[in-house]
């Protein structure tokens, strides 16, 4: 029987590093499948415990030069004063050269790419490249070849037969790319946020008689919860006592609220419009009806058809 490993890695921000994790957690012996969730960073591992341990599996990942992590929210990537100054700077040297070869093929100059000053474009390459280079190098200390290292020999091959305005544009494009990719997948993962914003962090708890906010995360099941007049309910579970009118649309769509009684199921991430309720935990965090409906988006962001599996694999030759 396959058991599963969810974990976060924090480093995981492209498709290439996604394949590198795939590849080395597929060489394992015991591992059955691998999923990856960019826009997540997360990893799903099925694997045969009689065959690989958990912390074999986390040792690969290090290997990588990456952590493991067991949170699963998503955070953004900051872009450094260094990396967006070289992205400007190659960006600039590509549209003049850009259009430098527009006007040249409109017949309305000559030699104006040939103008272009050679340490101009070198040091665009440089400027707007050193990301690139740098994680080509990582890359090859650990034995993987990804699209940047091939791209990264197209550029040093320009360089070398004086093509210094070509070497810049294949950067520009890299750049660009690699900034539409970072966008798609920043979208993926300001969607998880919008999701996770619906779940409260604190919930109000009935302990040794005294009311106590804890954090969601700390209450236990059998724990009984108070929902007053405009509360996000943090768990699901059954009310004890109270009526109300509960707002169920994060997690059914409905556009009225269900009033709520005793006996009645209700459900994290709803809110209760008006009332108070006393409701017996049943179950908090992950395992709630709307932590269950987070993990199938994660996993659906995971999962790849046929088609892209062969595609990732075609692509890696």
């Amino acid at each position: 029987m396959t058991q599963r490993l969810d974990f976060t890695v924090p480093e995981l921000d492209c498709a290439d590093e996604a394949r590198q994790i795939e590849t080395a957690l597929g060489r394992l012996d015991g591992v059955v499948d691998v999923q990856t969730a960019v826009g997540v960073r997360r990893v799903i591992v099925s694997f045969d415990p009689a065959r690989t341990r958990p912390q074999a599996v986390e040792e690969a990942i290090r290997g990588l030069g990456m952590t493991v992590a067991d949170t699963p929210r998503p955070s953004g990537r900051r872009r450094s004063l260094p990396d967006a100054l070289g992205w400007a700077f190659v960006s600039i040297i590509a549209v003049l050269t850009l259009a430098g070869l527009a006007a040249e093929r409109l017949g309305l100059a000559d030699a104006l790419v040939e103008r272009m000053p050679a340490w101009l474009a070198v040091a665009a390459v440089l400027a707007g490249g050193y990301p690139i280079f740098g994680n080509v190098v990582r890359a090859l200390r650990r034995r993987a070849v990804t699209s940047h290292a091939l791209m990264t020999l197209g550029i040093m091959g320009a360089l070398a037969v004086g093509q210094y305005a070509a070497a810049a544009l294949i950067v520009f494009f890299m750049r660009l790319a690699d900034f539409i990719e970072g966008y798609t997948t920043e979208r993926s993962r300001q969607a998880i946020k919008e999701l996770l914003k619906l779940a409260p962090e604190t919930a109000r708890v009935e302990r040794h008689g005294r009311e106590l906010d804890v954090p969601a995360g700390q209450v236990q099941p059998g724990e009984i919860v108070l929902i007053k007049s405009g509360d996000r309910i943090p768990v699901d579970g059954v009310v004890l006592a109270g009526r109300a009118a509960v707002n169920q649309a994060p997690i059914t769509g409905e556009s009225i609220p269900v009033e709520k009684e005793p006996g009645a199921q209700v459900f994290a991430a709803t809110i209760c419009d008006r009332g108070a309720l006393r409701v017996r935990v049943e179950h908090v965090g992950r395992d709630t009806t709307f932590g269950q409906i987070l993990r199938l988006v994660e996993e659906a962001e995971a999962s790849k058809a046929p088609v892209q599996r062969f595609a990732d694999r075609f692509t890696a030759y």
